[in-house]
C-alpha cells in the first residue's frame, strides 16, 4: 500500500509540474491532492513527520514563519493579515517534494513533464504577441499564460528558462545530440515568450541565471553565450523589447521604474516607522500615508522588492530570517554539489542557478508570496533538496 501511494503522489507532483505554467487550477489541484496523500502515507505507515520536515532551510524557515504569523496577528489590519497568511501553505510543496523524489529517473520524469508544460505556455506567448502587438497593433500588449498576468508568466517562464538551458547544457555535456536539439528548441520557445511578457526584471533573472550555468557547466558555453546575448542586443536594438529594457535606466521620466522609485522611497518611510513589521496584508491600508506626492499610483499592494516588502511586513527579524533561508539554501546546495556527481550534480547546480535567478528577480518584483510563481519556486529548489535528501545519486 505504501508504494502504490507513493507512486499517486509522484504522479500528482509530475502533473503539477506540466500544469504549473499552463494553469494555476489545475497545478494547485495535483497539489493540495499531493498534500492529502501525503498526510494518508504518514498517518497509514506511521511516517516520522520530523524527519520528514528535516531539510537544509527548516530552521530559518520555521524562524521566519513565526515571525509573519507574529506580525500578521498583531499588524496594523489584523483580519486581512489573518486572511493572507493561507498563502504560507504552498510552502509544503517544497517538502512534498523533497520527501518523495527518491530516485534520478523520478526526477526526469518530473523536470520533462516540467518542460513540456512551459513549453505549451511559450508557444501561446509567442502567437498571442504575434497575433494582437503584431497584427492587431495592440502596442502596450503583453504576453500572459493561460492563467495569471504577465508578471506571473514573466516569472514562471524565467525559471523555467534556466531550467531548461540547464538541462540542455547538461546534455550537450553528455554528447547527447537529439535530446539537445530538442531541450534547446524548447529552451528557444520558452525564452521568446520570456522576452514577450516584457517584464524586466524576469529578463534581468533569467539571464543572470543563464549565465551563471553556463559559466558552472563548461566556460565555451559562457563565452558562446555572451556572444549571443550581444548579437541578440544588436539585433533588438530599435525594437519595443529594447526600449522596454532601457527605460528602466530613465527613472526621470513617467515610467513604471520611477513608479517604483516612488514606492520604495515610501517603503522605506514605512519601515522607518514600523520596524517590526505592519503584518502581510496591511499595505494598502498603511501605503496612502506614505506616497510620494509625484506618485502617479494612489495606493499599492505591494512594493515590487522581496527585501523591502518582508522588511515592511515582517519587520527587520523578518528580514533577517528570510535572508537565513536562501543563505542556508546556497550553502547546503553548494556544499552537495561538491558531494554529488553525474546527472544528480546538474540537478542540485540546475536549483542553486534558479533560487538566485528567482532571488535576483525579487529586487524588482515581490515573488516569494506570489502564489503561481513562489509555488514554482519551492517545487524548482525542492528537486536539490530530494537529491540531498534522500541521497539519489
Amino acid at each position: 500500500m505504501r508504494k502504490n501511494l507513493q507512486d499517486f503522489i509522484l504522479y500528482c507532483i509530475i502533473l503539477y509540474g506540466f500544469f504549473s505554467a499552463i494553469s494555476i487550477t489545475l497545478a494547485e489541484i495535483f497539489f493540495i491532492l499531493g498534500l492529502l496523500l501525503w498526510l494518508v502515507d504518514t498517518i497509514k505507515n506511521k511516517r516520522n513527520i520530523k524527519e520528514q520536515f528535516n531539510t537544509s532551510i527548516s530552521l530559518p524557515l520555521a524562524v521566519f514563519l513565526i515571525i509573519h504569523i507574529l506580525c500578521a496577528v498583531f499588524g496594523v489590519d489584523k483580519t486581512a493579515n489573518i486572511i493572507h497568511l493561507k498563502k504560507i501553505y504552498i510552502i509544503l510543496m517544497f517538502f512534498l517534494v523533497a520527501n518523495y523524489l527518491k530516485s534520478p529517473e523520478s526526477i526526469k520524469k518530473v523536470i520533462n513533464g516540467y518542460i513540456i508544460g512551459a513549453t505549451f505556455v511559450g508557444i501561446y506567448a509567442i502567437i498571442t504577441t504575434i497575433k494582437y502587438k503584431y497584427i492587431d497593433g495592440n502596442v502596450n500588449f503583453r504576453a500572459v499564460s493561460f492563467s495569471g498576468n504577465h508578471m506571473h508568466a514573466g516569472g514562471f517562464l524565467m525559471m523555467a528558462s534556466i531550467t531548461t538551458a540547464g538541462i540542455f547544457f547538461q546534455n550537450l555535456k553528455d554528447k547527447m545530440k537529439n535530446y539537445s536539439i530538442l531541450y534547446f528548441l524548447s529552451f528557444i520557445i520558452i525564452t521568446t515568450g520570456l522576452v514577450f511578457t516584457f517584464t524586466r526584471g524576469s529578463w534581468i533573472g533569467a539571464i543572470a541565471g543563464i549565465i551563471i550555468l553556463a559559466f558552472i557547466f563548461d566556460k565555451r558555453y559562457l563565452l558562446i553565450t555572451i556572444i549571443l546575448l550581444v548579437v541578440v542586443s544588436i539585433l533588438l536594438k530599435d525594437t519595443a523589447v529594447a526600449k522596454r529594457f532601457l527605460s528602466s535606466f530613465k527613472p526621470g521620466q513617467k515610467t513604471s521604474a520611477s513608479e517604483r522609485l516612488y514606492m520604495w522611497e515610501s517603503g522605506l518611510k514605512i519601515l522607518k516607522d514600523y520596524p517590526f513589521g505592519i503584518g502581510t496584508d496591511s499595505l494598502l491600508k498603511v501605503y496612502p500615508k506614505y506616497k510620494n506626492k509625484n506618485a502617479n499610483e494612489e495606493n499599492q499592494g505591494h512594493l515590487h522588492n522581496n527585501i523591502l516588502q518582508i522588511a515592511v511586513i515582517d519587520g527587520i527579524p523578518g528580514l533577517i530570517a528570510f535572508l537565513w533561508i536562501f543563505i542556508n539554501m546556497w550553502f547546503a546546495f553548494i556544499k552537495a554539489i561538491k558531494n554529488n556527481s553525474g546527472y544528480i550534480k546538474k540537478i542540485i547546480i540546475i536549483s542553486f542557478v534558479v533560487s538566485i535567478g528567482f532571488f535576483v528577480n525579487g529586487f524588482f518584483e515581490y515573488n516569494f508570496m506570489s502564489s503561481q510563481v513562489a509555488l514554482m519556486f519551492w517545487f524548482l529548489t525542492g528537486l536539490a533538496e530530494a537529491c540531498i535528501k534522500n541521497k539519489t545519486g
